[in-house]
């Protein structure tokens, strides 16, 4: 069932958001999203099919990443606002029949399912086999349903 309109904290609701390690980063860590995971250059991406761009989302953008739990951890229901470091949550809802529309860096588009958003990769160097190695208790009972 698709998710309603969402009306999250401050007005800043969505329908689409950006990967944000897409974004061109000179600072160092933005928004805790440290320099060396953003990709800088979208011509220097080896593998721009695996990378998300922009997807249906409740916020307007994210930057999934291991180093910080709560950027990461799946949600414990569908379409509920955790608040904006939730980082994964903002784009893991069931909102097409079990999963988001996706617009990848090399231009094409494509329904991912839920639990799949694990594995894109994200930034440079993220870890796209870590999820898919934590037990069934990591993905709670909402994504434990959805395969």
């Amino acid at each position: 069932m698709p998710i309603p309109y969402l009306d999250v904290e401050g007005g800043l609701d969505a329908s689409y958001a950006m990967n944000l390690f897409a974004c061109s980063n000179t600072r160092g860590v933005l928004q805790g999203r440290p320099k060396e995971y953003h990709w800088q250059n979208q011509m220097k991406v080896k593998r721009n099919g695996d990378v998300p761009l922009f997807l249906d989302a409740m916020w307007r953008g994210g930057g999934p990443h291991w180093d910080r739990d709560r950027a990461i951890t799946p949600p414990d229901e569908n379409g509920r606002w955790y608040g904006a470091g939730h980082e994964m949550k903002h784009f893991a809802m069931d909102r097409h029949g079990g999963g988001v529309n996706v617009l990848f860096m090399d231009g094409h588009a494509r329904k991912v399912r839920v639990k799949q958003l694990w594995d894109l990769e994200w930034h440079k160097g993220y870890p796209v086999e870590r999820a898919r190695l934590s037990d069934e208790a990591w993905w709670g009972p909402w994504l434990s349903k959805l395969d």
